[in-house]
């Protein structure tokens, strides 16, 4: 960390950063699960409430929690491309639903 911090100044940064990490920690174990399969109602829910805002803790990062950032971070990035694999096969999917260019065809059910 760059500077000094006194003791119960940096115990309050270490809390800040820690609660910031928790929330995009808890956001990247949602987006993993939604790459592995169905959510359960609660992780449905909770996945897209309202709008997100980025955690804003007070300094910078402390050395003790800057491997844990780094983790996030790679994970993070492990999420980013999954999510992108995953909206390609939905446009493949959805692609080879959508009728061929051909006239419509009608059965008569009145013989």
């Amino acid at each position: 960390m760059i500077g000094r911090v006194p003791g119960d100044d940096l115990a309050d940064l270490v809390r800040s950063w820690q609660d910031a990490l928790e929330a995009l920690e808890h956001d990247v174990q949602v987006a993993e699960r939604m790459l592995t399969g169905p959510l359960d109602a609660d992780a449905a829910t909770s996945a897209g409430a309202g709008a997100w805002l980025p955690p804003q803790p007070r300094g910078p990062i402390p050395d003790a929690l800057v491997a844990r950032a780094r983790d996030l971070l790679r994970r993070q990035a492990v999420v980013r491309e999954g999510l992108t694999r995953a909206i390609e096969q939905t446009r493949v999917g959805l692609a080879q639903l959508r009728p061929a260019d051909r006239a419509p065809a009608y059965v008569d059910i009145s013989a």
